[in-house]
């Protein structure tokens, strides 16, 4: 049986938490209530003194050669000088992979992703190398899920066309073997399509 010191402690304390939560919901609408009318009020101030909302209007980024040479390692404004060039992850145990502009790289991908440019595509492929066959060590075909090349399509670094396109990202992580005689001429509607090898020389 409760006593009823116990159940005026209950009771005081039930009281204590729900007007704990009324005056905390009441701050929080009168917040939001504050921030609602300065809004309102900027509005007001902007149609008085004869402005208009201001419309953006955003475009595509360009198809143009340069207009992706800052994410595709120049391989938009300069082909001819960038392939065969290599690129040395600062990761991973430093891998090295050549460069061929204009390329793609033979295989299904293992992954596919999103990234920021080429170089983040390449270290994504010695990440992969790096940690699948550590992470899978009790998987027997692990050791072979290694990461030999990538195919990089600069314009779908804009997520916006890669998702019109349906591509899962701009980004593919091929597995081996890999080698120059073996790389594809891009057939990506259109787009440019970059792809780099690991360097095994």
């Amino acid at each position: 049986m409760i006593t009823t010191p116990v159940l005026v402690f209950v009771l005081s304390l039930i009281i204590a938490i729900l007007s704990a939560a009324v005056i905390g919901l009441a701050a929080g609408t009168g917040v939001e209530a504050s921030r609602a009318n300065d809004a309102e009020s900027r509005l007001a101030a902007l149609s008085a003194s004869g402005g208009s909302p201001t419309t953006v209007t955003v475009t595509a980024p360009t198809s143009t050669p340069t207009g992706f040479s800052d994410v595709d390692k120049g391989c938009s404004t300069n082909s001819a000088g960038v392939t065969g060039s290599t690129y040395t992850s600062q990761f991973f145990n430093r891998p090295t992979y050549r460069i061929y502009c204009n390329s793609d790289a033979p295989n299904s991908p293992l992954s596919s992703l999103f990234v920021g440019n080429f170089d983040d595509c390449i270290d994504a492929c010695a990440s992969y190398s790096f940690y699948i066959p550590m992470d899978f060590s009790s998987n027997t075909t692990s050791g072979n899920a290694t990461c030999a090349g990538v195919s990089y399509i600069p314009a779908w670094t804009n997520r916006t066309f890669a998702l019109a396109g349906d591509a899962p990202g701009n980004c593919y992580l091929k597995p081996g073997p890999q080698n120059q005689t073996a790389l594809n001429n891009p057939n990506i509607g259109g787009s440019a399509v970059h792809a780099a090898i690991l360097d095994t020389s």
